[in-house]
């Protein structure tokens, strides 16, 4: 529970000090430490056409990011800065071990229920980081109030699809599959989301 919520956490806080750009192209390394430290840990088997995909998958996110990133911020400097730049990167290195860690604990998806998994995942977090929440409020870190009722639909909204069915799919995947193909995977959302955006804008 603590990797995953402090993969998540400092790839958010990253962006606050970085760009998307630098951000998605830096998260796609969790492909390539995916892959060493399944190979160390013996979740996956390391060859060089894993190497190889791993890189063209790095470049290909570096391509799509680059253009996006020129097209849509012509002239803009940007806020990118090396504290931003680390956060993701120990991000994707974190994410890594979390999707190795899932792997080398559960080896076979009949092996876990989960609903009861991700309920659990849940929980801990509930249980053992709120309390960071309200730290955060009273060091005036991050100012906690109650939404309005809109906001409060689109953040279970996002949080029931944007997190619970889309981590459910990604684990389930992990285990079906291997850590290094479920990682590889997750980084196609940049172009499909770039695809949604010419489609719906």
């Amino acid at each position: 529970c603590p990797i995953w919520f402090f993969a998540n956490l400092l790839f958010n806080l990253g962006l606050r000090w970085t760009s998307v750009a630098n951000s998605s192209v830096i998260s796609t390394l969790s492909g390539l430490f995916t892959l060493l430290l399944g190979a160390v840990l013996g979740a996956e088997r390391f060859t060089w056409m894993k190497l190889v995909a791993v890189f063209l998958n790095v470049a290909g996110v570096v391509v799509v990011t680059a253009q996006d990133f020129r097209s849509s911020s012509k002239g803009d400097s940007g806020s990118e800065s090396l504290l931003g730049d680390c956060m993701c990167l120990l991000a994707a290195v974190m994410y890594a071990v979390y999707t190795t860690f899932l792997k080398t604990q559960v080896e076979r998806d009949e092996c876990v229920e989960m609903p009861m998994f991700f309920g659990l995942v849940g929980l801990f977090n509930s249980v053992l980081l709120v309390p960071l929440l309200a730290i955060s409020h009273f060091l005036g870190v991050e100012k906690l109030q109650v939404p309005d009722g809109a906001t409060l639909g689109m953040i279970v909204l996002n949080g029931m699809v944007g997190t619970v069915l889309s981590d459910y799919l990604w684990a389930r995947s992990v285990l079906l599959t291997t850590p290094l193909i479920a990682t590889l995977a997750i980084s196609m959302s940049i172009p499909l989301s770039l695809l949604a955006d010419v489609v719906f804008n």
